[in-house]
C-alpha cells in the first residue's frame, strides 16, 4: 500500500531536510491569480517552474504539492542521469537516423547541463559525473561488434561516447574475475536526488515563484 503523502520519509529526503535551512512554504489559504498553475513539486513540476520563470521572469507562477517538494517519487528514486547510447541501435531504427541520433544527443547533453546548473545555484546534490560500465559475465552476453551499441556509435564517428574496454580498466573499477568484456559510456551521473529537488524547490522560490505545500489540487475546471 502506498503511505499516505508525508507518512514515509526516504533516507534520501531525511538527510537533505537535515541538511536545509529555510522555512517550509505554507499551504493555499484563499484565492490567489495566476498566469501558469503547476500540480507537483517533483522533478517534472519544479523543473517546468525553473524553465518557465527563466524564460518569462514576469509570469506568475503558482505550484501546488499535496506533501512538501521532493516527498514523492522524486526524492527516493536512484539519482541517475544517464544518456540512452545504449539503445542507439533500437531508437535509430524506429525514429531514423538524423531524428534517433538528435534525440540521443539531446538526451545525453542533460547529464553536463544538470552539473553545470548545479555548480551555477550553487545547489549541493552529490552530483558524480564518471561515466557508466558495463559488462558481460559471459561470451553468451557479447553482441557482434557491428551489431552492438558501441559499434553503432563508432560508425557515426561517437565511439567516445561508448567504448568497449580492457578487463584490467574495468577491474580497475569493479574488481571482478567473472568480467569477460567490457564498456564505458561517458554520459552518465549520479545525484542524491532529494538535495537536488530541495535545491530546486529553493532556487524557485529565489526566483519568485509561489509554491503551496501541503495543498493537494482537489479540481479542475475549464473555462
Amino acid at each position: 500500500m502506498v503511505p499516505a503523502p508525508g507518512a514515509a520519509r526516504s533516507f534520501w529526503l531525511q538527510e537533505a531536510l537535515a541538511d536545509e535551512r529555510g522555512d517550509p512554504c505554507p499551504p493555499l489559504v484563499g484565492a490567489v491569480t495566476a498566469d501558469t498553475c503547476i500540480v507537483g513539486g517533483g522533478f517534472a513540476g519544479l523543473w517546468t517552474a525553473l524553465e518557465l520563470s527563466a524564460r518569462e521572469p514576469t509570469m506568475r507562477i503558482a505550484l501546488l504539492e499535496q506533501d512538501i517538494c521532493g516527498g514523492g517519487a522524486s526524492g527516493c528514486n536512484g539519482g541517475s542521469f544517464s544518456s540512452s547510447w545504449w539503445d542507439a541501435p533500437a531508437i535509430c531504427a524506429l525514429f531514423g537516423d538524423e531524428e534517433g541520433m538528435r534525440y540521443l544527443r539531446a538526451i545525453a547533453d542533460t547529464v553536463g547541463e544538470v552539473g553545470a546548473w548545479l555548480e551555477e545555484h550553487d545547489v549541493d546534490a552529490c552530483y558524480h559525473h564518471q561515466g557508466a560500465m558495463r559488462v558481460d559475465t559471459g561470451d553468451w552476453q557479447s553482441e557482434p561488434t557491428e551489431g552492438s551499441a558501441a559499434g553503432f556509435l563508432a560508425a557515426r564517428g561517437l565511439g567516445d561516447r561508448l567504448r568497449a574496454i580492457s578487463l584490467d580498466e574495468a577491474r580497475a573499477i569493479a574488481d571482478s574475475p567473472r568480467f569477460t568484456a567490457a564498456f564505458l559510456g561517458t554520459d552518465s551521473a549520479i545525484v542524491q536526488p532529494a538535495r537536488l529537488a530541495r535545491g530546486m524547490r529553493r532556487v524557485a522560490l529565489e526566483r519568485g515563484v509561489h509554491i503551496f505545500e501541503r495543498t493537494a489540487m482537489r479540481s479542475l475546471e475549464r473555462w
